[in-house]
C-alpha cells in the first residue's frame, strides 16, 4: 500500500530542516527542490517510499523522543512504553512499519542508484594508495564521541566531576565500590539517565557488578579521587569497522581483504590505543566502541552499548555494558 503523499509530506516537515534540506540519508546525492521547508518537504513526499525507509535509519540520523512521537502519530504507528530510554529502537519501529509495505524491486532500484551493486558495476576494491583513505573516511563517519576521565581539571575538561574513583581500593586490589559514575553526562544521549551507577569491583573472586542509584548526586568521599572528563573521539578497531561500514565498504573490504591491514597499521600508530592501555593518566573511558575479546565476538559486543571501561590502577579492566535496560560487567584481561 505505502504511504500517501499527504502523510510523506506531514513526515518529512516533522524531520530536522537541515536533514532534510541536504539530502543527508542519501549520501547527499539527492538535492530537493524549493528554498523552503515546507517546499523541500513536498518534494520529498513526492518520492519513493524507499526514501522515507532510508530517511529513518537510526544509523544515520537518531531522532530525540519528542521528534519519534511526532512520527508515530503521523504514521499511525503504537509505540512501546517501555522503551523511552531508547529512543533508536521506538525509531525501528517506525523504520519497519515503512519496511512492511514497502516494494522491494524499488527499494532495490534506489539502492541501486545510490550504492551500486555487484550486478550493475564491477566488485568495489580497494587499492593502494586509496584504500587508507577510504578506510579512514568510513571510521571518521561512525567514530563516536567518548569522555576520558582524568584526575586533574582543566580547561579542556568539564568543570564538574563526571566520576569518582576509590584510588584506595584499587590500589590495593581489594574488593568495593571502584567507581561511581554519573550517567547524566554521558556521550552517548542513548545512555544518559538521571542518577549514578556505582560499579563494585572484586577481583579476587573475579566478578563485578554494578547497582544504578536514580536521582543521587555525585559527591566524592573520603578516599576517592574526583575525575573530569575530556571529549574526544573514537575510531572504531578494524573488526567493528569491517561490521559497521556502509555495504560499499563491505563489498570493497571482501574483494581486497589485505585493505584493513593498512588501517589496522594506521589504527595502533595513529589512535591513542596502545597509549591509553600503558599510561595511568585515563582512569576509565566513557561511551565509545567495545574492544574485541576472545570471549565473545565482536557481533555479540555490538548488541550492548559500551558505558564505561576502566583503566589506570585497574588490571583486569572492567567494562560496564547496557542490554536493555539491564547492565552487565565484565573483567577483562589485559
Amino acid at each position: 500500500m505505502g504511504f500517501p503523499v499527504s502523510v510523506k509530506y506531514q513526515i518529512y516537515q516533522t524531520f530536522p530542516e537541515d536533514y532534510i534540506d541536504t539530502g543527508v540519508f542519501v549520501n547527499h546525492k539527492f538535492v530537493p527542490e524549493g528554498k523552503s521547508q515546507k517546499e523541500r518537504a513536498k518534494w520529498w513526499a513526492g518520492q519513493s517510499d524507499a526514501f522515507l525507509m532510508f530517511a529513518l535509519e537510526p544509523e544515520i540520523a537518531t531522532f530525540d523522543l519528542n521528534t519519534i512521537r511526532k512520527l508515530a502519530k503521523i504514521m499511525k504507528v503504537t509505540l512501546d512504553p517501555e522503551d523511552d530510554e531508547f529512543p533508536e529502537d521506538q525509531q525501528l519501529v517506525l523504520l519497519d512499519e515503512v519496511m512492511r509495505d514497502l516494494n522491494k524491486s524499488e527499494y532495490d532500484e534506489i539502492a541501486n542508484v545510490l550504492y551500486g551493486t555487484p550486478a550493475a558495476a564491477p566488485p568495489a576494491t580497494l587499492d593502494e594508495p586509496t584504500n587508507r583513505d577510504e578506510l579512514w573516511n568510513e571510521a571518521e563517519r561512525i567514530a563516536r564521541p567518548i569522555l576520558l576521565l582524568v584526575a586533574r581539571k582543566s580547561k579542556s575538561t568539564t568543570q564538574e566531576p563526571v566520576a569518582v574513583w576509590n584510588s584506595r581500593l584499587s590500589q590495593k586490589g581489594a574488593a568495593g565500590e571502584w567507581i561511581r559514575i554519573d550517567l547524566r553526562h554521558h556521550p552517548n544521549p542513548k545512555l544518559r539517565r538521571d542518577g549514578v551507577l556505582a560499579i563494585h569491583v572484586d577481583h579476587r573472586a573475579d566478578n563485578s557488578t554494578t547497582t544504578f542509584q536514580a536521582d543521587q548526586q555525585l559527591k566524592p568521599e573520603k578516599g576517592e579521587k574526583a575525575l573530569y572528563g575530556k571529549e574526544e573521539v573514537e575510531f572504531p578497531n578494524p573488526e567493528i569497522l569491517e561490521i559497521k561500514a556502509s555495504s560499499k565498504i563491505q563489498s570493497a573490504i571482501a574483494s581486497s581483504p589485505a585493505a584493513v591491514d593498512g588501517y589496522e597499521t594506521d589504527y595502533w600508530e595513529e589512535c591513542y590505543p596502545r597509549d591509553l592501555y600503558s599510561h595511568t593518566e585515563v582512569y576509565a573511558q566513557v561511551g565509545g566502541w567495545p574492544l574485541t575479546w576472545p570471549e565473545q565476538s565482536a557481533e555479540e559486543m555490538l548488541d550492548s552499548h559500551l558505558v564505561l571501561r576502566t583503566y589506570a590502577d585497574s588490571e583486569p579492566w572492567v567494562e560496564i555494558f547496557r542490554t536493555g535496560r539491564k547492565y552487565e560487567a565484565f573483567t577483562r584481561i589485559t
